[in-house]
């Protein structure tokens, strides 16, 4: 299946809190339950663990989709990665990998299993830059292009390696 959860459906429509579930199988969509605390997602990040979907927004009102329950709960608040609008995020092995938006040059690595943070390094970290795309590569995590505080489109990135 597919999760879609919120989103922006143009200047008239405002499909933030709700989403759906796409089975490729049958060609069939289905609703997710409503959360009560997932209203209104605009520039917000999802990524899978292999059994939740993980919402982060940038503020306290975050969490975890489990499809098999059709649920969710909260996600552990983490004060450094608040007001970020449309950040990049990865999962690795065994993390959900948060860095940038709203052109800043910070992140950090959610731990689904044990609920807690691990804040990023600033050392040697990319400037901060809106626009940009990133992936993980099995053993790192990279961030490339995207706009800068200018408005002037950059032909640089960065690697980071967490210790998983």
């Amino acid at each position: 299946e597919m999760i879609v959860w919120g989103g922006d459906g143009g200047p008239f429509v405002n499909i933030g809190d709700t989403g759906g579930r796409y089975d490729p199988v049958s060609n069939n969509w289905s609703d997710l339950a409503v959360s009560g605390f997932l209203n209104n997602k605009v520039g917000h990040v999802a990524a899978w663990t292999d059994t939740d979907m993980v919402v982060w927004s940038g503020n306290d009102n975050s969490g975890r989709y489990n499809p098999v329950s059709d649920s969710w709960e909260t996600v552990a608040f983490f004060n450094p990665l608040i007001n970020r609008y449309d950040p990049l995020s990865e999962m690795s092995a065994e993390q959900v990998i948060i860095w940038g938006g709203s052109e800043l040059n910070s992140g950090a690595a959610y731990h689904p299993v044990t609920d807690d943070w691990q804040l990023m390094t600033f050392t040697n970290v990319p400037t901060g830059r809106s626009d940009a795309v990133s992936v993980w590569t099995g053993e790192e995590f990279i961030v490339w292009g995207g706009i800068d505080s200018s408005g002037a489109l950059t032909n640089t990135g960065g690697r980071y390696r967490f210790s998983e």
